[in-house]
């Protein structure tokens, strides 16, 4: 054995491959690709979070429930890209370079809990978010009351104390515990069992599927709400009513994020796709590599998203960087007030048979 399991989950030194397993490494001209391009989408994705973070912050109003739960789910993912994704490429290069593991036992037992917490933070951070939009469009009048900052505290709690929960056991010791995998040492669990098969249906897909539903709900109601609008702009001979331009408004964050979603279920599943289904590709290193970097590229896509989808944070952005002579869209991320003259893209909720309701 490379490492001792028996030591207590104790610090141990770092082991070398053996000289057999040598081609288990890059090569030179690989690593040197892999590193790159790891390197500059790590980079790129912490500048395009702090950046909007940034415009979400600069926007006037208080925070409310809905800004709270956005804030919440970019923070944590910030930390997926500006902590766990740079770990994994030290040790992939440090490894790369000594030609062994490079992270000790005690190092995988304590970080890789964290980042367990981390990623099912995630996972619950999207089904809080879709859950916040459904009340919105589906229930409005209860709006108020569910997106209230009590409750988003308590989902907010409840995301980080799924990850703490499920994976504790293991912690512990149990099935193993957390392992530096040769033959970089990338840390990982030791033994799953059955055991573990129970617990990622409740840290992964219970909240992806839940998540899943909510937006299916929520986009039924959503058609169903255009076509009686359009019905009814017809019958009027109106070309440009307002309550359908504010319809699209309270519609449009919902689409942004079953977007982020669905982009990052697609990264999430790449590792277990990959090795049900196409498992050869996991006897090569470099593929093996390039498919975990699939999983960390996954969140790349919520800031850009939001700047491909939303013109007023495109327009926050310019502001920020006083590119031009642009103003900040209050709406993007406004407490729905009503001060701006705007509806509320966050905090708003749809109501067919109300004139451009603000909740």
């Amino acid at each position: 054995m490379l490492v001792n399991t028996t030591s207590n989950f104790s610090a141990v030194p770092a082991k070398r491959i053996p000289a057999n397993l040598s081609n288990l490494f890059l090569t030179e001209s690989q690593f040197n690709v892999f590193y790159g391009v790891n390197l500059f989408c790590c980079i790129t994705a912490c500048s395009l979070y702090i950046l909007l973070v940034a415009v979400l912050i600069r926007q006037s109003g208080h925070f409310t429930g809905s800004r709270l739960l956005i804030l919440h789910q970019l923070i944590i993912e910030i930390l997926m890209v500006a902590i766990h994704w740079p770990i994994w490429i030290a040790t992939v290069a440090e490894g790369q370079q000594q030609r062994g593991v490079v992270r000790s036992l005690s190092f995988c037992q304590h970080y890789f809990f964290f980042y367990i917490i981390n990623l099912t933070a995630v996972h619950y951070g999207l089904l809080g978010m879709a859950l916040n939009r459904f009340v919105a469009i589906v229930f409005p009048h209860h709006y108020r009351t569910l997106s209230s900052k009590h409750m988003v505290l308590i989902l907010i709690v409840f995301s980080w104390a799924m990850g703490f929960f499920c994976d504790f056991y293991v912690y512990l010791g149990a099935e193993g515990g957390f392992f530096p995998h040769p033959p970089y040492g990338v840390c990982n669990f030791n033994h799953p069992g059955g055991m573990y098969a129970l617990v990622t249906v409740f840290r992964t897909y219970l909240p992806l599927s839940l998540t899943g539903l909510l937006y299916l709900t929520l986009f039924t109601k959503i058609t169903v709400v255009w076509y009686r609008q359009k019905k009814v702009i017809a019958e009027r001979n109106q070309a440009d009513d307002p309550k359908m331009r504010a319809f699209k408004r309270r519609a449009l964050l919902a689409r942004v994020l079953f977007v982020m979603t669905v982009i990052h279920c697609v990264s999430f599943n790449a590792v277990p796709f990959v090795m049900t289904v196409m498992p050869w590709l996991f006897a090569s290193q470099l593929s093996r590599q390039w498919v975990r970097f699939i999983f960390f590229s996954g969140f790349l896509s919520p800031p850009l998203v939001f700047f491909a989808m939303n013109q007023d944070c495109r327009r926050g952005v310019r502001k920020l960087l006083r590119i031009g002579n642009s103003r900040v869209g209050k709406e993007a991320f406004s407490s729905g007030n009503g001060k701006s003259g705007k509806t509320d893209l966050t905090n708003a909720s749809i109501k067919p048979t109300i004139n451009d309701t603000r909740v």
